[in-house]
């Protein structure tokens, strides 16, 4: 009935596993299909701007502290998350090395901490003087997410990059141009 109405590979494995849990969990039946056919979800290339694009997003006029974090999210590959988590000590500045702590599957990983970011977040830590996050909101909590996306957003509009592209498009583009440049 799922496939009939095209609902997406998604939608239709979780209404298989609802329907398995009823019937073994809830209702304590035991199990009485061994396999089910599942759909498979389809993959889709994700959006990578070109490296002007992201030179112009990150020479658009803006405040110190959102060019630092824009530049930490491309020359890092940071997810959003991991960047509002960052505090000053996760920078290792001799090796040029950036601690994330409770990745994605809280995983601690290691990025790399590139000098022209470095440089940016210096400028914004010798201007704002944050006191226990490296990016702080307005009144000294967490800086909010929502935010971040929109400065991501008024970046892309002052760089007349007229393409939909999100915060984490910035992401894969790393991972892109690493990977261009035989890394």
């Amino acid at each position: 009935h799922l496939v009939a109405r095209k609902l997406s590979a998604s939608h239709q494995n979780q209404a298989l596993n609802a329907i398995k849990f009823h019937f073994e969990k809830v209702l304590g039946r035991p199990r009485i299909v061994h396999r089910i056919d599942r759909p498979k979800k389809g993959r889709h290339l994700p959006n990578v701007m070109s490296e002007s694009e992201v030179k112009a997003v990150l020479d658009a006029p803006m405040n110190s502290k959102h060019r630092a974090m824009l530049m930490l999210v491309y020359s890092a590959g940071l997810r959003s998350g991991e960047l509002l988590a960052l505090r000053p000590e996760d920078m290792d500045r001799d090796r040029k090395l950036l601690r994330i702590n409770g990745a994605k599957g809280n995983k601690d990983r290691m990025s790399l901490l590139s000098t022209k970011a470095l440089a940016a977040v210096d400028t914004y830590l010798h201007e704002w003087k944050p006191t226990r996050m490296l990016f702080e909101g307005q009144n000294g909590g967490p800086y909010s997410a929502q935010s971040l996306r929109l400065v991501f957003q008024a970046a892309l509009k002052k760089a007349r990059i007229g393409r939909s592209l999100t915060l984490h498009s910035l992401r894969h583009s790393f991972a892109t141009h690493l990977l261009e440049h035989g890394t």
